[in-house]
């Protein structure tokens, strides 16, 4: 077996694996029906062990490769497999390279699937958060409970789905981390009543 053309295709599969991975993020930002929840689990599921896998294979084609004399070894595939068990069972915590970002990428979806976030105390600003200019038709997140302007809401989440991007809630320090959408913003008419002055 040639160690170093196994390695250079494990590079490749591994370049594919975070284009995967990319995929699937760029999915979890723009999925918001809960229908979807299953198949993404099942996705990240396959992901992980995938990395695992592959995983394993690179750390035993090097350990192969520093045991021989050259770029070359000759080592039998059936050698190359039972060293891959090994190494699972010795290490069955073993954590794969993109564990972290598969990690990440489940607690979003555990974030997502709780409609709740706790808020201690609300401050309520009479400027709308997007424009900084007085809010004239409040709306509040359902969720993270913030008020924006209904106009300036609107538009932000409009323009972040033109560019493709994440539209999160734009308060700082917000523990929200749902993406911003209409459906979430409810009209607010006793928003003057809460100003303190």
């Amino acid at each position: 077996m040639d160690c170093k053309g196994a390695l250079t295709e494990m590079g490749r599969w591994r370049e594919s694996l975070d284009k995967m991975l990319v995929t699937v993020e760029s999915i979890k930002r723009n999925i918001q029906h809960s229908d979807w929840d299953e198949r993404m689990r099942n996705l990240l599921e396959y992901i992980d062990q995938l990395d695992l896998e592959a995983t394993i294979e690179v750390e035993v084609l090097k350990e192969m490769q520093g045991q021989g004399s050259g770029e070359t070894v000759d080592t039998p595939r059936n050698r190359f497999r039972e060293r891959i068990e090994e190494i699972g069972w010795e290490q069955p915590n073993k954590r794969g390279k993109a564990t972290d970002r598969i990690e990440a990428l489940r607690k979003v979806e555990r974030a997502d699937t709780s409609s709740t976030v706790e808020v201690e105390r609300i401050y309520y600003s009479r400027k709308d958060p997007y424009t900084k200019q007085d809010i004239k038709d409040p709306v509040q997140n359902r969720i993270c409970k913030h008020v924006y302007d209904r106009e300036s809401v609107l538009a932000n989440i409009g323009e972040c789905k033109k560019r493709r991007l994440l539209c999160e809630c734009p308060v700082s320090g917000c523990p929200n981390k749902k993406p911003l959408t209409m459906a979430d913003m409810v009209a607010f008419p006793k928003f003057y009543d809460c100003l303190k002055d």
